[in-house]
């Protein structure tokens, strides 16, 4: 069996050509950017030609409505970049991803593992074990 698919990247292949962030795709088909300490902006489809992007951060919040999907993810990752802190949490090559799992990570992906009856991969990074941690708490595994 190959290494459990909660280290894989989280981030959705119809995305990944255009965005910045590290996106994950949640069950219902919707879009979540987990900023941390749950503080997420989602983008949902909501009829068949738009896309209902949701986020509250802190003072600031973001609703609006786009025709696209790729326009709606550009348009949080500009709230992210220009209206909060969050922005060095969330992009996808953030040096701190190729760190090594830090004690507290391998403390909870040791807990899931376990439930999982999986081995943790030799060589997990602690942005593999954060998009593992992200995917156990929205549910997208």
């Amino acid at each position: 069996m190959p290494a459990l698919s909660i280290f894989r990247s989280t981030i959705p292949v119809e995305i990944d050509g255009y965005c910045q962030m590290e996106w994950m795709k949640l069950r219902s088909g919707s879009y979540l950017l987990a900023l941390g300490a749950q503080q997420i902006i989602t983008i949902s489809k909501v009829v068949p030609d738009s896309w209902r992007l949701d986020g509250d951060i802190g003072a600031h919040s973001i609703h609006e409505t786009h025709k696209e999907l790729q326009t709606a993810i550009e348009a949080a990752e500009y709230f992210v970049r220009t209206r909060t802190k969050f922005t060095g949490l969330v992009l996808k090559n953030a040096k701190w991803r190729s760190d090594p799992i830090s004690e507290r990570q391998l403390g909870r992906v040791e807990k899931e593992c376990q439930k999982l009856r999986e081995p943790i991969p030799v060589g997990v990074t602690r942005g593999l074990a954060s998009n593992c941690i992200n995917r156990i708490t929205y549910g997208c595994i």
